[in-house]
């Protein structure tokens, strides 16, 4: 389980607003790197993680 902290920002007018902060050795078993770029997905209460270089990949077998 991972804890949801919370921050503050002046860009949000001092508005308290959710923080999440992944790692683990299973963003590796996932196919993340360091320094690779994630995509956030919402949908019904879930997020989805994708690695944007899979994004390119999945891109380019549809193609």
């Amino acid at each position: 389980m991972l804890p949801v902290k919370k921050m503050k920002q002046k860009v949000f007018l001092d508005r308290e607003i959710p923080k999440l902060l992944l790692s683990g050795n299973w963003l590796s078993e996932a196919g993340f790197k360091p320094d690779d770029s994630a995509r956030v997905a919402v949908y019904k209460n879930t997020l989805v993680v994708r690695n944007v270089k899979n994004d390119k990949e999945d891109d380019n077998i549809k193609n």
